[in-house]
């Protein structure tokens, strides 16, 4: 995978999302630099107005260089100042020339178009995490057959295979809905008819392990650490403040 991505940022300032993602690649350790056609008069002022450029590792200004972008030279030059390797970069820029110029020299070129793009062509690259999502609720039913029916019914859900635990008396069923929700039921003696959980997947199972890893320095309650369960999924229970458990799913 790649492992460096550069970011430009316009002198006007930056745009609304784009630094919440540079934050994101921060956190993960991917190492950040600029290639930016910034003048050298004005960008001292600029690093002064925002704390985000300071987060990169090396910048290369075309005002100190006297190059400006698409110049092939000018990647050139970048390349051998901070000793990268294009083949292990990914370049952003919102300006098709830059991105083609890069990508013939052989850099993964992202053409920025909006944040929420940017940032699923970066999880694409797996330089980020996907963002968290409801994966599915989940309910404790005193009848299986009887609740699955009742739900493909009325709801028009489709319901997956029963599963039924080698290693207890325990049983459950997918349902999902048109809209791509989806509820667990689950039977067990001595369950009584509830609701029983939430599930957040968070994309992979390494992320399930760095967030729980987060959440248990921070003094998070860690019900189950992360394993992988009977029915397939690599899940955590933890407990969230008001002691509901919430399923963290990879």
């Amino acid at each position: 995978m790649p492992g460096s991505c550069v970011q430009t940022e316009m002198v006007t300032g930056p745009i609304q999302g784009t630094v919440d993602i540079l934050a994101e690649l921060r956190a993960r350790g991917v190492p950040l630099y600029a290639l930016s056609n910034w003048s050298a008069e004005t960008f001292p002022l600029s690093l002064k107005r925002f704390e985000f450029l300071r987060w990169f590792q090396g910048i290369l200004l075309s005002g100190e260089v006297r190059l400006l972008k698409p110049d092939p030279r000018i990647f050139r030059l970048f390349f051998s100042t901070h000793a990268i390797d294009p083949a292990h970069a990914v370049y952003i820029d919102d300006l098709k020339p830059n991105v083609d110029a890069a990508t013939a020299l052989g850099m993964h070129g992202i053409l920025f178009t909006d944040p929420p793009t940017l940032r699923s062509e970066l999880v694409n690259l797996g330089l980020l995490d996907p963002l968290p999502r409801i994966d599915h609720a989940a309910a404790w039913v005193s009848d299986l057959k009887r609740a699955r029916a009742f739900y493909e019914r009325w709801f028009n859900a489709s319901a997956g295979p029963m599963y039924s635990s080698s290693t207890r008396d325990f049983k459950s069923c997918f349902l999902s809905l048109d809209s791509g929700a989806r509820l667990e039921l689950m039977a067990s003696p001595g369950e009584s008819p509830r609701p029983a959980h939430l599930a957040v997947s968070v994309g992979s199972r390494e992320a399930v392990n760095r967030l729980v890893e987060d959440m248990e320095a921070a003094g998070v309650r860690i019900i189950s650490p992360p394993r992988l369960t009977g029915d397939g999924y690599y899940e955590a229970v933890i407990a969230d403040s008001e002691g509901n458990l919430l399923e963290i799913t990879g």
